[in-house]
Formats: structure tokens, sequence, C-alpha cells
């Protein structure tokens, strides 16, 4: 952002208002509501999401705008081809409220378009994402009692993301008890 703001900087501004770019930086969903197991991955959108006002001020006095699309799940061919990745993307839509699909690369890019065209949209955090909300995807339950006079407790089995990462199991509460 920085190198290509300084770059903008020297160009004559492109109308009245003394308008000389826009960034657009793309970010996640998962910045906004990262599930179980994404806390770094969720950090580092969060981040990118945390800037836009921020650079979106700073970059105001050379007259360049800032702002940010978080898509959800859009259908790239990271997936794959063939049954098996129909059947998992087709599980990965299921959560998404309308219309009940993935998100497609060309209305993507529609709305980087729309973010160019459209002077005043300025410092703004756009979810592209066919309206899902993702769950936390954590799910818990009492596990046996490791000998007499012990009480169950907690563990957790959770899923690391929405993109096809093993699940990993551990306890709710790393050497402590529930009571």
């Amino acid at each position: 952002m920085r190198l290509a703001a300084s770059a903008m900087a020297t160009t004559e501004p492109a109308d009245a208002d003394g308008q000389r770019g826009v960034v657009i930086n793309t970010s996640s969903v998962a910045g906004i509501e990262g599930q179980t197991g994404q806390i770094a991955y969720s950090a580092s959108k969060g981040g990118i999401i945390g800037m836009t006002v921020p650079a979106a001020r700073d970059l105001a006095a050379i007259g360049v705008r800032v702002n940010t699309i978080c898509p959800g799940i859009i259908d790239t061919p990271i997936y794959g081809a063939g049954a098996a990745a129909e059947e998992f993307k087709a599980k990965l839509a299921a959560p998404i409220v309308f219309p009940k699909r993935m998100g497609r690369p060309a209305e993507f890019a529609q709305l980087v378009r729309t973010l160019i065209e459209n002077d005043y949209l300025n410092a703004e955090v756009i979810r592209f994402d066919g309206g899902v909300r993702f769950q936390p995807k954590l799910t818990v339950q009492l596990t046996g009692a490791n000998g007499p006079g012990e009480r169950p407790f907690l563990s957790a089995k959770y899923h690391t993301g929405t993109h096809g990462d093993p699940p990993v199991t551990g306890p709710a509460n790393p050497g402590r008890r529930s009571g």
C-alpha cells in the first residue's frame, strides 16, 4: 500500500475533488468472525480490516481512497474439479443465506469495479459472502473419568477451517477438570 500510494501521489489529480486513486484490500469474513482454530488467520485478516479507516484518513491528504472487501466462500480452482469437489463445494455452500451457492470470481471483480468507479465509497469494509455467518465448529462432550472417584471432564472436537482441513481433537481446558 505504501509503495502504491507513493506512486499515486506523484500523479495529477483525476478530477475536481483531487482524487488520485483507490486502494482496495482483500481480507476475509474470517477477519470479522473467525472460526475455532483460525486464530492466526483471523488475526491477520482482522489486521487488514483494522487498517482500512486509518489508511483512508492518512491517504486522504493525497486524494487516495481505501476500501476493503471481505469475501466469504468464492468458487475458485482451489477446490478442484470432479464429483468429489462438487460434493465438497455443496457442503461449503449449504450455510449461505442467498443465493444458495458460492460466490463467483466475476462477482468479486464487479465489486472491485464498483469500488473504483464510485468516488464516494471510502474507508469501507464490505462483506461479500451471500449472508453466510460461520459457526465456531465446536462440539463439547463429557468424557469418562480416569479412575474411581474421579469426575468426568470436558473435551472438545473442533474443525480448524472450512477448506477441508482435518479435524483436530483436544481437551477444552488442558490440564484442568470441570467441576
